[in-house]
């Protein structure tokens, strides 16, 4: 079941299956009555598994992945304090991209959020359509609806 629904299908499609394959196969004797709610019931038992499964392995994994990054990070170190003036600038772009990779490994890479001027959320724009016809077409904001004599405001 947790493979099905992996691969997207839903509860219901599962227990669809899962009944329709019971007709036909012996050992799935018992499960032509599978619900939707005993799928969502397994699945959501497996997801804990998998969870619970990957736990203290991806601690393991994350401290060596940051452990690589710093070994990688003390060579190119190394590297820029013999390279050449023109070589320096690639050096550093890479040492950038380790920071970043890093923060993204550990968590603590902060999100982005473009503002204007002095910090302000950005304006959602307003498209008007100008018609050869002369007629003047607002798109809805946002994918809503527009009402009658709204022109989209």
């Amino acid at each position: 079941m947790g493979r099905l629904w992996l691969q997207g299908y839903s509860y219901r499609e599962i227990a669809t299956m899962i009944q329709e394959s019971a007709k036909t196969q012996a050992q799935l004797r018992g499960a032509e009555k599978t619900s939707y709610v005993t799928v969502a019931k397994d699945v959501k038992a497996m997801r804990v598994e998998w969870v619970l499964a990957l736990g203290a392995d991806t601690d393991q994994r994350r401290a060596e992945a940051v452990a690589r990054l710093n070994e990688v990070r003390r060579k190119l170190w190394e590297e820029y304090r013999v390279a050449t003036p023109s070589q320096r600038p690639q050096l550093l772009a890479n040492l950038a991209s380790l920071e970043e990779r890093q923060a993204k490994i550990e968590g603590t890479l902060a999100p982005t959020q473009l503002t204007g001027a002095g910090g302000t959320p950005l304006a959602n724009p307003n498209v008007i359509f100008q018609m050869p016809d002369g007629t003047v077409f607002v798109p809805p904001r946002n994918g809503h609806k527009v009402n009658a004599g709204d022109n989209g405001h």
